[in-house]
């Protein structure tokens, strides 16, 4: 019976356990082409969506119940938008707990939002892995600022550097030129 209702916690705990191992941070320019929408906004509405119950049967014919974590819905104003659709409003959702990287947001807090849609669902979330921040008043932000030069850069780049060898051929110098996508196509 022991046995029964080790192995039956053990199946369990990875549906029932959430951890956030971040990788990064990922630089502006990297997570600006991986997220499909990203904004600069002011939290308007947070709601906290209620967790999830979910009724198992064991091994040994009794039920348990799992809790899953709530998440948050937060509705922000659009001050700025620099990738997505042009929208006066969005709708985010994010993790309650941060241990399963949910991002703190604050009412009337102003943030820039780095956006994924979660497994093809059409729902927009964000995590605290993502570069979404919390901005300062009168403070100037870095990512902010790379993003609103993008918009005037001119296409296209030349990058310079060593070729690594072919068999057969000598190292070069040569200039390589590389197109970037224009600001705002994915």
């Amino acid at each position: 019976m022991r046995y029964a209702l080790f192995f039956a916690t053990i199946l369990l705990a990875p549906t029932c356990s959430y951890a956030c191992s971040c990788i990064g941070p990922n630089p502006v320019c990297s997570e600006y082409w991986r997220s499909p929408v990203v904004f600069r906004g002011k939290v308007v509405e947070r709601t906290l969506l209620s967790h999830t119950e979910t009724t198992v049967r064991n091994l040994d014919g009794s039920t348990s119940t799992i809790h899953s974590p709530g998440f948050y819905r937060v509705r922000f104003s659009v001050l700025e938008a620099f990738r997505g659709e042009l929208q006066e409003e969005i709708t985010i959702l994010t993790n309650e707990q941060s241990s399963a990287c949910g991002f703190p947001f604050e009412e009337a807090g102003e943030y820039v939002v780095f956006a994924f849609s979660k497994e093809g669902s059409g729902e927009l979330w964000t995590s605290k892995c993502s570069l979404t921040h919390k901005l300062q008043a009168g403070k100037e932000d870095a990512d902010l600022t790379w993003m609103r030069a993008l918009r005037s850069a001119p296409g296209g780049a030349t990058i310079y550097g060593r070729l690594a060898p072919v068999q057969g051929l000598e190292e070069s110098n040569l200039p390589v030129t590389v197109q970037r996508p224009r600001a705002g196509s994915p």
